[in-house]
This record gives C-alpha cells, structure tokens and sequence, in this order.
C-alpha cells in the first residue's frame, strides 16, 4: 500500500478536498488522532514515573490478592523470585472441595447404578436367570426350615 503525505493549511481546502464524504472525513479524523498519539501520548506514556507508577500498582494489586487469598482461601508459598511455589488450602475450602467432589461422585454413580438397573429390569434373560435363582432359594430355604421343625418335633417325642 502507497502512503500518500498532504498537508493542508486551511479548512476551506480541506472541505473541498471532503467534499461531504463522510467516510474521508472518518479516516482522515482517525489518521490525526493516530498520529498525534504516536507523537505525544506514546512517549508520555512510556515514560519513566508511568513505568513506575504502574509497576506499584501492580505490585500493590499482588500483595492485596495474595493478602486476601491468604485470608480467605490458602496460603502461599513464594520462592525469592516471588513466583509461588506451594498453595496450602484452608480447611473450610478442602472440606467443601471435598464436600462437593463426593457429591459428583455419589451422583454419578447413582445414575450409572440406575441406569444398569433399568438395563438389567428389560433384559428377558437376566431377569428369567434371577427367577430362577429366586425360586431355587427359596424353595432350599423352605425345606431347610421344614426339616429343622421336623427335627425338633421328633427330638420332643
């Protein structure tokens, strides 16, 4: 892309040069204001006391975090760098952690459990082999206790 430099001296040449075309009058409005930043506000805001200032500003956000993260949530370990090296939970964070990872895990299961249940109540076959079982037991336990009653009753005569 071809930059084209003008200078204008005067508004009535530049109205002409316009010439009622809002979108020119957009992008030479935008181009001003880009090249007044460029030349006043970049070096303004690089300069040294804004460097500064923004670093105690961050600096001060950090130590409010971490002041109230320590307060409320864990304590951290920094290294001298000040990189953080160990999160120690609070108590009340890692019971309700905890608190909230058992009740997934119930969840889950539960619905697995139900849902193998709903599996198992359609299919013929189980059903028929745990019919059969049922009936098997049953009838064993029955004559189990029959036979213990007619031993106790022969044990009386």
């Amino acid at each position: 892309m071809n930059k084209l430099t003008l200078q204008i001296n005067n508004l009535e040449a530049l109205e002409r040069l316009i010439g009622g075309d809002s979108q020119v009058e957009i992008e030479i409005r935008n181009s001003v204001v880009q090249k007044f930043a460029e030349k006043y506000l970049k070096p303004l805001a690089n300069s040294d006391p804004i460097t500064k200032t923004l670093a105690q500003i961050r600096a001060e956000i950090d130590r409010q975090v971490c002041e109230q993260c320590a307060k409320e949530i864990a304590k951290f370990e920094k290294s001298y760098g000040g990189s953080i090296t160990n999160v120690k939970l609070h108590a009340n964070i890692k019971a309700e952690i905890d608190s909230q990872v058992r009740n997934v895990v119930d969840t889950t299961v539960r619905n697995n459990v139900d849902e193998a249940i709903k599996f198992w109540a359609n299919d013929k076959e189980l059903k028929e082999r745990i019919d059969k079982r049922f009936e098997y037991y049953t009838t064993e336990l029955i004559n189990t206790e029959i036979k213990s009653r007619i031993d106790k009753l022969k044990a009386k005569l």
